[in-house]
């Protein structure tokens, strides 16, 4: 994402459908490559708790802005909070793609159909089809 450098303070983003996203910081190594060598440099287990660690640290965070923003406090730092831990956590689940649905075509087509399945689910639950 995007960060905007018009208006105050941080947690301003320019583009929140995710445009830039895209943005390679990390040279011509691909996000799945690094993915790949993190969990086999620091093990399939190793990187599984991740996800558990990363998954408490959102919901943490998303606490203590929805507190903060009831007390009518400032919410601006615990939203870039509640933003950093999200990036964390799409990090930490695109590793537990790879490690628990693997890394062939087939798995990545198997995931996909249940990931539209529950998205079709929601949509009815919406009506929305």
């Amino acid at each position: 994402m995007k960060r905007s450098t018009a208006g105050k303070g941080p947690g301003r983003y320019a583009d929140a459908r995710g445009e830039g996203a895209g943005t390679d910081l990390h040279g011509s190594v691909s996000d799945r490559d690094i993915y790949l060598r993190a969990i086999d440099r620091l093990g399939r287990e190793s990187q599984a708790d991740a996800v558990i660690e990363e998954a408490a640290e959102l919901i943490f965070a998303i606490i203590k802005h929805k507190r903060a923003a009831a007390a009518g406090a400032f919410a601006g730092e615990r939203l870039d909070a509640v933003i950093e831990e999200i990036a964390d956590m799409q990090i930490a689940l695109d590793q537990a793609k790879l490690i628990y649905c693997g890394t062939s075509p087939d798995a990545a087509a198997a995931f996909e159909d249940v990931r539209q399945r529950k998205l079709a689910k929601l949509a009815a639950r919406l009506e929305m089809d």
